[in-house]
């Protein structure tokens, strides 16, 4: 065992065929290389600062108030975070799977003005949702709100297949009720 109370200055290279324990700061100028085969593991116990981002437990945060985090892929690379594939503005998944997106509580999900809650489509601004390209409804659909009144562009020509009921009129095929 050798024990420095002062400076150690030494110009070539420190081999320690055990632990080396150092009570105080450990400075060093230039790399820092721990580890060189596939097994090995370089273990921080309590809080790892790198610049400006701290490692605490499972918690990664940044040391710059108000900073941000990025987490970004080399060159064409992506962001992994489970089956999940973060690349520029997409994100999709590496699977069949569904992509959930799901809110606590009474929250809903917005997409750029869109609300989803539940089942219930509606527009985040109290506007108009505008369906701009053919819709097919297989089901019912029922038309609510402040009036009962279902406005039909009355230009060009509308289909329609079964019957239509209107306030006790019936029109089947050619046959009028």
């Amino acid at each position: 065992q050798i024990q420095i109370n002062e400076n150690l200055d030494v110009g070539g290279n420190i081999t320690a065929s055990g632990d080396i324990t150092a009570i105080g700061n450990i400075f060093a100028r230039g790399n820092i290389n721990l580890g060189d085969a596939a097994g090995d593991q370089t273990k921080v116990v309590g809080v790892f600062e790198a610049d400006q981002v701290q490692i605490d437990g499972t918690t990664i945060t940044t040391n710059t108030t108000n900073g941000s985090l990025s987490l970004v892929g080399n060159g064409s690379g992506s962001v992994n975070v489970e089956n999940l594939i973060f690349t520029d503005n997409t994100i999709s998944s590496a699977s069949n799977g569904d992509i959930t997106l799901s809110p606590g509580g009474t929250g809903g999900v917005v997409a750029s003005g869109l609300r989803v809650k539940g089942t219930t489509i509606t527009a985040d601004d109290s506007s108009i949702v505008n369906i701009n390209e053919g819709v097919n409804i297989d089901g019912t659909l029922t038309v609510e709100g402040t009036t009962t009144t279902a406005a039909i562009n009355t230009t060009g020509t509308h289909t329609i297949t079964g019957q239509l009921n209107a306030d006790n009129l019936r029109m089947d095929g050619n046959v009028l009720s």
